[in-house]
This record gives C-alpha cells, structure tokens and sequence, in this order.
C-alpha cells in the first residue's frame, strides 16, 4: 500500500511530492504477548549404594569350651539411598542357595525409614528397612555369621543385593 505526502513548504517554486512505501503488516501492527508451555517430567528416582565388602572370619575365640555355635560380627559397610518416591523399602538378599553358615545382617541407626530385626539372609527377599520416601538416607549394616562347630570348615562367598520396592 502506498502512501503519499503532500509537503506544503515551496521548493524552487514547485510542490515537492513524497512517497513512502511501507509494509501493510507495519501499518496495522498492534503490540501484545505470547506464550507456549515447557514440561518436565521427573521418573522415580531410586538409588542404592553400599561400600566395602565384608570378611568374617569365625575362629571360635572367646567360644566357650563344648558350645557348638560360633559367632562373628562386621559393621564396616554403610548402605546409602536416594528416593523420590513414597512408601518405600529396602529388600535384602543372597544369591547362595544352599549355604553352611548362617549370614544376618542388620540395618543399625538408620536416618530414615523403620529397621526390621536381624534378617538371616537367604534368596527369599527380606525386609530390611521399611517407611522410605522422598528422601536420602543411610544405616550401618552389622552382620553377623553364625556357624556350628559341627559343621566343619569352610567359605560361604555371598553376593549381597540390597534392592528398593513398593511396600
């Protein structure tokens, strides 16, 4: 679309005429805001992590003279967590079938959630810790093994797998 203007001042004695020439679209402009979203979504979040493996060594020290059971004990690992999901808990496990000594293990002084007692470890999963949610956190694991001298010697070697589930 063209526009003319008609200067009125006299240049030279005649009329100067302009033309300006604009853009339709820049003649009707109106000015305002838009928008558009932006999503993010989060999955569940649920991290496991414990340190150092675990040796216990049964010597019968300190075993009274005639008594079959013999214990030892290691509270050197620590089992920490992240969650971002609610009613948690933590499962614990072996992958030994058919064990000749007896593995427990227990959650000590966790910073969140509800320890259960001792667990005797096996294949079956077993609650170690429940009530987590929407938090981090960690325990002390003290396990204990538990071995009859009349079992003889010998290595149980375990892989421990600590897993989160729905309650």
């Amino acid at each position: 679309m063209m526009k003319y203007l008609l200067l009125a001042p006299k240049i030279l004695g005649a009329q100067l005429l302009i033309s300006v020439s604009a853009p339709q679209f820049l003649l009707a402009q109106t000015y305002g805001t838009d928008s558009h979203s932006a999503s993010v979504t989060v999955s569940e979040i649920a991290l496991l992590s414990v340190n150092t493996g675990v040796t216990l060594n049964v010597t019968g020290t300190g075993t009274p003279a005639g008594q079959d059971l013999m214990t030892a004990t290691d509270q050197s690992s620590t089992l920490w967590w992240g969650l971002n999901g609610t009613s948690k808990k933590i499962t614990v496990r072996t992958n030994l079938t058919t064990p000749l000594y007896s593995l427990k293990v227990e959650a000590v002084s966790p910073t969140q959630g509800i320890p259960a007692s001792t667990v005797t470890i096996s294949t079956a999963a077993k609650d170690l810790i429940t009530g987590l949610g929407l938090n981090t956190g960690s325990c002390t694991l003290l396990y204990t093994a538990e071995v009859l001298a009349s079992a003889g010697t010998g290595t149980n070697t375990h892989t421990i797998t600590f897993t989160v589930q729905n309650q």
